[in-house]
Parts: structure tokens; C-alpha cells; sequence
């Protein structure tokens, strides 16, 4: 609300019967607008005032804002020819304090050293202290530098020295550690690569950074990509690296030296590798001024070795003569956290704002013993900052912020004041050596309290972009404000603003700012008004655009423990504090925000919201039953708030979360309901009108019409060892519009028949079903995981009858003679050991750790059942019974269904069977590609392999790809019977001729 006001009209002041009339200023106590400036030409001269609300500005921000009006038109005066955006807003003396007062950072460090000699500085000095603990092992500074000097002269010898990129694929251990100091001290630069990412993404960043070797181990080398780097597995190489001598290398590197390649997401998807140089690393950890970095403090290595926090962590403890301890190898829990800490004395920690956030939220007594904690990464939480000092008030908390190009730390703030009433938390001041410049779109420096894109200069700045000359002239830029020829900053892309007292807030991405409805909206201001509530533990406002609604705010909140808000409280607040035209359209209620590897919001992740057309535009529950209902459904899906139109499985609902609601609406209602009534009834609404019906009752039989409609032959879907086919909605959707799919659940589901406990009565129960709706073949017949062996029986006993059978798909199903057959043992030892690597998947290291197998053998035959019960569990297993006890009926299905698969031994089929294998994580893990069944098919085995594994393959997003595949194979049975002859006995007689084939692909 702004008001400008220009009086160029002279003011006539007459005087009337001897009256003197002239202006009286008025002061009328309030600010009709957020801000006036009137001003009025006289004798020459502008003159005026200003009027501002004083809930929003300050007088010292008005004054300044008087000053930059006066030097605007003093520069318009002088330079009348000039941009009004290229005018100066600022006097001398606030430029010098923004430009040079503000970055008077300037600090004695070695900055001409390299890290390896600064390291053997310290081995020198405390050649005996502990250096690096983890996993059993512990170094001192003389074993760890004897160590890097062996693994150096082994790399000289391969060709490493100075600027040559050496791959690292390690997990987080004190082999890593050693690694890149080796590297360093033999002259290269250390590229580190996440042995967890995928094998694809590895591969373009092996390709980007053309190392010529990488340093790995046997195990996580099958996990690396074909690439012309040579690998060194440390272990299997172990006895020639030890042969080389334990003394120093002489190389020629200096401070502007490569010492690593570290590669963070680029905005066009592709990844960048930022060339960081040794001069970078050592200003970030010798004579650092924000944070106490002394050969006394224990620093735990946490962050992933690809993240650069590791840099901070590894360096700041072994250029300062400290000890670090690394963390376990995989993510350590909360619980594991605290243990290490306390175990080791930790008194150095970096957390990122996700992790601190967990901390503090869940064990904030584990970090009272910890001296300095920093994090950083992401917007920090008001709320646990101030629980954090209330529970560790002796431990300083430091604000970090940084981006790789500037070699982790930037600015950093140490918070020692209350900050409950703060809107957030801001990151502070350059630190030693650095400089921040906070620029306009025409690179000049903006006002204090002026948001403005933040530049960083001075020594931390890396060289630019490995390979990438183009981004690295649009990112790093000439430096117009430096001393030094040739200066250059980088260009972050962060918004900022500094305050009064000469901090620094950060305000977002400039990218991340959105137009609504033609107003400039930056989302970040949205999140930081949500997490104000005193509900609302942690939010994100994204913005979405679709064809219908355009763009709009999505919001996604996650609520404190033991409170609740619904979507009208939060309107009603942010209407409070913000304009009608910021108010996101969708609000989505998450149990936790997804986070990158790196502890950051993971943004892509997070889920598409319902839109409100799709919803109804939300309806809330309108009398007592559908308010139970929604309150269960909300428990269930843990979302919130649903509408009674809100359909289940577009929120989320699977086949186990599907058992569950309808177990509590069982309970709740008082009477028995079949699974599938979600079928029929998705919503609140819907399912309500049911239940209130007169005379309803739940009708019962194993088929379910999924889809009724269509032309094509139907497909039957036979349910999984969980006995429902919710699961098998996904996969109906995204085949042919015209083609009809039934499921066929087991018997037992309802809770009143006996389940059957035979996989050839299943069969036979079944085919008698399908014929219901269909008379004659080709019978379509498809079954996950246990029921591919109940479809393969089908069909069996369908051919067996002179019924044609088409298309038999067996969704990464293993043939149960895996199991039974006698050649591979009849031990529980034997079996084990015969199909160990079959079983991977199921029994991780349960059963297969050292000794575990003759402590089977050598128990009694009672245990050996037990066991050999478990397996089969196991085997026909699904992630939800491992975890969470299950209703009555549907735990007496699977146990039945356990029950069935040990008792059944297939027989021969004549015809083929079709076979979509997980592509990931098979059901088996075994060098038999066919999982068994090329003894049992005799017209072959066609497989296909699908994205995702046993899981989630029948699940977003893998579940399209494997639909369209089935489609295909069922369009080409359609194609081929309509080929053949009519004759149903010769189409028999040809089938037992087929050639049988095993084909691997689409």
C-alpha cells in the first residue's frame, strides 16, 4: 500500500481581513497507507515528507531510504542520459561500509601451504596422538601417514601426480580417509563417488571427470559402471600396497593446486563437478574464526564422503592435530547416533538441518555433551534452535551456510540469543578470508535491508566447473570490487539481505520465486509464515501449474507431535499474515518432509496433490459415520484432511494400508466387510451410503471385477501369498481401456470360510470362478509372486480339460521345485547352502552369517521344522507380515497360503509361460534366469525383465512399464490365435511341438 504524491501546483496564501494564513504540519498518529512520500516543489526546491506504518519499517530504514532518494536525483542531474536502473542509489559511505568495512575478513593462514604438508606438520608435532577411530580401527598420525605414503607411491607408480583426478568409491571408513590423503600426497585430486547411487548416474560423472583409476574394494566394484578407469580394489591389492615404502613423497603441487572434484546437481538435471583447489581447503579450517577447531576436539566424519561437509569433518580435524571418528558405514539411527557420540567424546559435529531437526526433536539430551554443533544445508528451524539452547545451553550452535564452489562455508552465525519470537534464523557474516557482496541485476550493491543476490569472493572460491567453460562464465564472474587483477565471484543464485546490525538473512533461490496471478510471490516468505504456527513442525510451498488451474502454491506440513490443525485453521492464519494472492490452493499433511542424501528437502519427492476439482473441492464429513469414517481413514493413510470424496487409493492406499482400514472399520462399525467393497466404494462417501443401506450385505466370492468393461479377452489376476488383489488396481488402470480384468482373492478373506490350504484346490476353486464370467478359452490368467505357482496350476488344470490357455504371466515368480528338489539337499543345512544366493533377498545375513549353518544342523528335528517353516515364510514372503501382526482372517490366509506353496510340487505344463522378473531385486537372486521354470514349461520360457523390485513392481511408477508389457503379450496371443487353425485339436497337437526358448528382454 503505497502512495506517491507530487504537489507541483503553487499553493496560493492569501491573507483575509487582516489574517495570516500559512501550512501547519499535522501529525495524525496514523499511517493511512504502508508508506507515503509526498513532496512539493517551492522556491526551487523539493521538499517533503514521509509517512510510514511503523509495524513494518523503522526509522532508520526511512532515513536511508530519504538518502537513496536524494542520491537517485542527484544522479539523474548528472547523468541525465543514464538508465534509471544503472543510477546510483548509495553514498560513499555506505558503500564503503557495504563494499569494505562489511568484508574486512582478511586473516594470517598458510594459505601458500598444501594439505598434505600441513598434515605432516602436524605428524610431526604429535606424531603418537590417536588420528582416525572407526570400525575397529584406529590409527595414530604416524600410522596414518606411513599408510597414505604406502598407498601414495603404489598410485605414483600407476601414474598419479598433479591434477590427475583419481575416482574414490568408498564407503564412509578409515580406508576412505586414507585414500585421499594418499591421493593427495602422491599429487592428484580425489573425485569422490557415492557407491550407493545408481550405476548409470555413476557412470556419467566417471565421464565427466575421466579419472584413470578408481579406488575401490571387490565388493563395491560390481556396483561401478563399464568406464576406461583402471580399478584398484584395496583389499585384493592389500599385500602389494603394504610392500611399498612407509616415507614421504616429494611432489611438485601448490596451493592453487586441484586437490578434489566434488559434483552437485545442476538446474538441467546433468551433475557438475566443482574443481576445488587446496588453498580453498586450507582458509576453511586453519585460523577459522567461526568455530573452535583445536588438536583437543574429537570431530565425528558423518556426512556422506561425496557431500562437502566432508571436508570440514576430515580436514578440520587432521590440519588441526584433532581426532576423528567415523560413523558407521550405513546411516546410524538416532539411537546409533547418540551412541557414538557418547562413546567417542564428540565435541566437533556437523548435522544437516534435517538431521538436527530429528535430533532435536527426538534425542536433544544426546547433543549436551557436543562443544560446537554446526549445521546447516537448508533453512533452520526456529522452533528447535530455541529448543536446542534450552536443553544444550553450554553447547555453541553455528548456522552454516555455503555453497560447494565456495568450499563448504561462506558465512556462518552463531546463535547465543533467544530467538523464539524470530521469523528465522539468519547465516550471519563471511567468515575468515571470504568476501559476500549482495548485488542488484546490474551487479550493484543493494541498501541494506534490500534483498539482493548473494556473490561470494576471496580464497575459498573453487576454479569452476570440470569441463563446463560456458557454465563457469556465466557462474563465476569478474570480481569489480577487488584489489587483486583478475579477481573473480561467484554468482550463488541466493537471495539475502543484510540487516541493520550488519548480518546477513537469507531470504531463498532467486529461481525460486513465482509469479501468481501477476504477483512476484517468493514461496520461502509462505513457509517461514507456516512454521510459525504453533502446530506446523516443519513446511514447503512449492509451486505447481496444470492445464486446468494454472499456477498456483502447494503447501506440504508436517505437524508437531501430539497436535492437530486442519486446513481451515491454517487459511485462516496465513490470512492474517499474508495477502490473499500468497494463500497456497492445496494443502498436503506429511508424517515427514522427504530429504536427499544429503539431509536437504528432497522437492521432486514430494507428492502431487490431489486438485481441489478432482476432490470435490473438498467436502467435509456431514454426519457422525462419515465423520468416523474420515478420522480412520486419516489414521490409516496419515494424511489429512480427507473429504468424503477423496478417493483411497489416490491418496495413497495400497493393498496392506487397504487390510488395515478395513480392519478398523470392522471394529469401528460392528460388522464383517470384504477388502473389495473398496473397489466399489473408494470414498467416504460412497462407502458410508453402503453401510447405511437397508438390507446391505457384503456379497462374497474370489472373483473381483476390477474392470468390467471391454471387448478384449478378460485377464484373471490370482492374488499374491496375502491373499487380496488390491494391489492389482494399479495395474488395471494402465492397461487397455478395452481390456476387462478380474481379480481372484482367496477364499477365507471374509472371515467366514475355511482357507484352503492346497495350491490344486486353490486352482481348482478358481477355474470354477472364472468360468462364471467366462465359458470358453483362451483363458488369460496372471498371478505375483506365490500366486504365479496358483496360475500356473490354473492352467495346468485348464489345458488338462481341453480348455485353450493363452497368456500365463508369472510376476517374478519362482517354480516351488527351487525348494523341493532332492539333488540339491534334503538338510535345512544343505537346502540353505543350495539356494543361499536364491534366498538373499529374503534372508539378508539371518541365516547365512558365519557358523549359523551346522548350529542348524546340530539341533533337533523340531527346530529344523521351525526353521524350515520361517524359510517358506520367507520365501512367499511380503514386506507386511515381516513387520506389523496382521487382522485374524487375513493372518489365516497367509498362513495358509505358506502352507500351500510347501505342499506344492508342479507338474509339467505343455505350453508356455511368460515370466516378468523383477529387474532390481528378483524374488530370487539366482543364476537360473528362468527362476525354475524352464523344467516345467514345455513350450518355453518368455521373460521379460520390469523396472523396480519384488515390491514395488506392481507400484508407482514401475507399474506402467510392466502393464504395457503385459498388454503387448496379450494383443500378441489375440494376433496369433486368430492365425491359427479353428480346429481345437490340431491348435493342441501344435502346441506340444513348440520349440522351447528362453528369450531375455522385450
Amino acid at each position: 500500500q503505497v502512495l506517491f504524491v507530487f504537489q507541483n501546483t503553487p499553493m496560493c496564501v492569501s491573507s483575509a481581513h487582516g489574517l495570516a494564513i500559512r501550512p501547519v504540519e499535522v501529525d495524525p498518529g496514523t499511517a493511512k497507507f504502508d508508506l507515503t512520500v509526498n513532496l512539493a516543489e517551492a522556491d526551487g526546491r523539493l521538499e517533503g515528507w514521509i509517512e510510514y506504518a511503523t509495524d513494518l519499517f523503522d526509522a532508520d530504514r526511512i532515513e536511508r531510504m530519504a538518502g537513496h532518494l536524494e542520491r537517485l536525483l542527484d544522479g539523474s542531474i548528472i547523468e541525465p542520459d543514464t538508465w534509471i536502473s544503472r543510477l546510483p542509489l548509495l553514498r560513499g559511505e555506505e558503500l564503503r561500509e557495504l563494499l569494505v568495512e562489511r568484508n574486512a575478513t582478511s586473516a594470517a593462514y598458510p594459505r601458500d601451504r598444501c594439505i598434505q604438508e600441513l598434515f605432516e606438520a602436524v605428524v610431526d608435532e604429535a606424531p603418537d596422538a590417536v588420528a582416525v577411530v572407526g570400525e575397529g580401527e584406529r590409527l595414530t598420525y604416524r600410522e596414518l601417514d606411513r599408510h597414505a605414503n604406502r598407498l601414495a607411491r603404489y598410485l605414483k607408480r600407476r601414474g598419479v601426480g598433479p591434477e590427475v583426478p583419481v575416482g574414490v568409491c568408498l564407503e564412509r571408513s578409515v580406508d576412505a580417509v586414507v585414500s585421499f590423503l594418499a591421493i593427495l600426497k602422491a599429487g592428484g585430486a580425489y573425485v569422490p563417488l557415492d557407491p550407493a547411487q545408481p550405476k548409470a548416474r555413476l557412470a556419467v560423472l566417471l565421464q565427466d571427470a575421466s579419472p584413470p583409476l578408481v579406488l575401490t574394494t571387490s565388493l563395491l566394484a560390481a556396483g561401478l559402471p563399464e568406464h576406461a578407469a583402471a580399478r584398484v580394489e584395496l583389499d585384493s591389492e592389500k599385500r602389494v600396497i603394504r610392500a611399498e615404502s612407509p616415507e614421504r613423497l616429494a611432489v611438485e603441487t601448490s596451493a592453487e593446486s586441484l586437490a578434489y572434484l566434488m559434483y552437485t546437481s545442476g538446474s538441467t538435471g546433468a551433475p557438475k563437478g566443482v574443481a576445488v583447489v587446496h588453498r580453498g581447503i586450507v582458509r576453511l579450517v586453519r585460523s577459522a574464526d567461526y568455530a573452535r577447531l583445536s588438536s583437543d576436539g574429537v570431530f565425528l566424519q558423518l556426512a556422506p564422503l561425496a557431500f562437502d561437509a566432508s571436508t570440514f569433518e576430515i580436514w578440520g580435524a587432521l590440519l588441526n592435530g584433532a581426532r576423528l571418528v567415523v560413523a558407521p558405514r550405513e546411516a546410524p539411527s538416532l539411537a546409533e547416533l547418540e551412541r557414538v557420540l557418547r562413546d567417542h567424546g564428540v565435541t566437533t559435529l556437523w548435522l544437516t538441518a534435517g538431521l538436527f531437526d530429528a535430533m532435536v526433536d527426538e534425542k536433544p539430551e544426546a547433543l549436551k555433551g557436543v562443544r560446537q554443533v554446526l549445521t546447516g544445508g537448508d533453512v533452520l528451524s526456529v522452533p528447535r534452535v530455541a529448543k536446542f539452547r534450552s536443553v544444550c545451553p553450554e553447547s555453541r550452535l553455528i548456522n552454516g551456510y555455503g555453497p560447494t564452489e565456495g568450499t563448504t562455508f561462506t558465512c556462518c552465525y552463531e546463535v547465543t540469543e533467544d530467538v523464539s519470537e524470530w521469523n528465522s534464523i539468519p547465516i550471519g557474516r563471511p567468515i575468515a578470508n571470504t568476501r559476500v557482496y549482495l548485488l542488484d541485476s546490474n551487479r550493484q550493491p543493494v541498501p541494506v535491508g534490500i534483498p539482493g543476490e548473494l556473490y561470494i569472493g576471496g580464497d575459498g572460491l573453487g576454479r569452476g566447473y570440470v569441463g563446463r567453460p560456458d557454465l563457469t562464465v556465466e557462474k563465476f564472474v569478474a570480481d569489480p570490487f577487488g584489489l587483486e587483477p583478475g579477481g573473480r565471484l561467484y554468482r550463488t543464485g541466493d537471495r539475502a539481505r543484510y540487516r541493520s546490525d550488519g548480518v546477513i538473512e537469507f531470504l531463498g533461490r532467486l529461481d525460486g520465486q513465482v509469479k501468481i496471478r501477476g504477483y512476484c510471490v517468493e514461496p520461502g516468505e509462505v513457509e517461514s509464515t507456516l512454521r510459525q504456527h504453533p502446530s506446523v513442525r516443519d513446511a514447503v510451498v512449492v509451486m505447481r501449474e496444470s492445464a486446468v488451474s494454472g499456477k498456483a502454491l502447494s503447501a506440504y506440513v508436517v505437524v508437531a507431535r501430539d497436535a492437530s490443525v486442519s486446513t481451515e485453521k491454517l487459511v485462516d492464519f496465513l490470512l492474517e499474515r499474508l495477502p490473499e494472492y500468497m494463500l497456497p490452493s492445496t494443502f498436503t499433511f506429511l508424517r515427514a518432509l522427504p530429504l536427499t542424501e544429503n539431509g536437504k528437502v528432497d522437492r521432486q519427492a514430494l507428492p502431487v496433490p490431489a486438485p481441489p476439482e478432482a476432490r470435490g473441492g473438498f467436502v467435509a464429513p456431514r454426519n457422525d459415520l462419515e465423520r468416523e469414517l474420515a478420522a480412520i481413514w486419516e489414521e490409516t493413510l496419515g494424511v489429512k484432511p480427507i473429504g468424503i470424496r477423496d478417493n483411497f487409493f489416490d491418496l495413497g492406499g495400497h493393498s496392506l494400508l487397504a487390510a488395515k482400514l478395513v480392519a478398523r472399520i470392522e471394529r469401528a462399525v460392528g460388522r464383517s466387510i470384504p477388502l473389495v467393497v473398496l473397489f466399489d466404494a473408494p470414498t467416504i462417501e460412497r462407502l458410508a451410503d453402503l453401510l447405511q443401506g437397508e438390507g446391505w450385505v457384503p456379497s462374497w466370492s474370489s472373483l473381483v471385477p476390477i474392470r468390467r468393461e471391454g471387448s478384449k479377452v478378460p485377464l484373471f489376476c490370482v492374488h499374491g501369498v496375502g491373499g487380496n488383489v488390491v494391489g492389482f488396481r494399479d495395474l488395471a488402470k494402465h492397461l487397455s481401456a478395452d481390456q476387462p480384468v478380474y481379480g481372484v482373492q482367496a477364499v477365507g478373506l471374509d472371515g467366514q470360510q475355511a482357507p484352503l490350504t492346497r495350491v490344486e484346490d486353490m486352482a481348482r476353486h478358481y477355474v470354477k470362478e472364472i468360468r462364471t464370467v467366462q465359458s470358453e478359452g483362451p483363458y488369460h490368467v496372471a498371478g505375483a509372486s506365490f500366486g504365479g505357482n496358483v496360475a500356473f496350476e490354473m492352467a495346468r488344470q485348464l489345458r488338462a480339460a481341453g480348455s485353450e490357455v493363452g497368456l500365463i504371466a508369472l510376476l517374478d515368480t519362482f517354480a516351488t521345485t527351487c525348494l523341493h528338489s532332492k539333488e540339491r539337499g534334503t538338510t535345512v543345512g544343505q537346502s540353505l547352502r543350495a539356494y543361499g544366493e536364491r534366498m538373499w533377498f529374503h534372508l539378508g545375513n539371518l541365516f547365512l552369517q558365519p557358523g549359523r549353518l551346522s548350529y542348524v544342523r546340530k539341533k533337533s528335528k523340531t527346530l529344523k521344522r521351525r526353521i524350515r517353516s520361517q524359510l517358506w515364510r520367507i520365501a512367499f514372503h511380503s514386506y507386511e507380515v515381516r513387520s506389523r501382526r496382521l487382522p485374524g482372517a487375513l493372518q489365516d490366509v497367509k498362513e495358509s497360503c505358506y502352507l500351500a506353496g510347501r505342499r506344492y510340487v508342479p507338474t509339467p505344463y505343455t505350453g508356455r509361460v511368460t515370466l516378468f522378473r523383477a529387474k532390481k531385486r528378483s524374488v530370487a537372486d539366482s543364476p537360473d534366469v528362468d527362476l525354475g521354470w524352464g523344467s516345467l514349461a514345455g513350450g518355453g520360457v518368455e521373460i521379460y525383465e520390469v523396472p523396480g523390485d519384488h515390491e514395488s513392481m506392481l507400484g508407482k511408477p514401475h507399474v506402467a512399464i510392466l502393464a504395457g508389457k503385459i498388454q503387448t503379450c496379450l494383443d500378441r496371443r489375440e494376433a496369433d490365435r486368430l492365425r491359427e487353425p479353428t480346429d481345437a485339436a490340431l491348435r493342441r497337437a501344435s502346441s506340444a511341438e513348440v520349440f522351447v526358448t528362453s528369450r531375455v528382454g522385450p
